[in-house]
């Protein structure tokens, strides 16, 4: 059973437009990357609502780490370095290590959730 509540499928989208951006950035190719930002969006914006419904704390903590990437890549002066850390923090939310903010947001909701059926 995977750590996130999420469809495999939505994950492994974001995580494939990441990865690509992430090898763009990495290939000093910011033409690329600019173009692949819509399709993070369009992706992003289409799975949005049933992640929510799904869990809106682990949706939330995975938007936190989509909007810092989003903005780096957009920037007028593109600094690989800032583009590369956020698309890192994003990748590794997706991957959802065990410590990774997503993966502690998920446990700490499902700790909450768990707690208050006992009451």
């Amino acid at each position: 059973m995977p750590l996130h509540p999420f469809p495999t499928v939505d994950i492994a989208k974001f995580r494939a437009i990441a990865k690509g951006m992430l090898a763009e950035v990495q290939g000093d190719v910011q033409s690329c990357t600019r173009d692949r930002i819509e399709d993070l969006e369009i992706a992003w914006e289409e799975a949005e609502p049933s992640l929510r419904s799904m869990d809106g704390k682990a949706r939330t903590v995975l938007d936190r780490q989509t909007n810092p990437a989003l903005t780096a890549l957009r920037a007028a002066h593109p600094d690989p370095a800032a583009e590369t850390r956020a698309l890192d923090t994003l990748l590794s939310s997706l991957h959802w290590p065990c410590d990774s903010p997503a993966a502690a947001a998920l446990r700490s909701s499902r700790f909450h959730r768990r707690a208050g059926r006992r009451s």
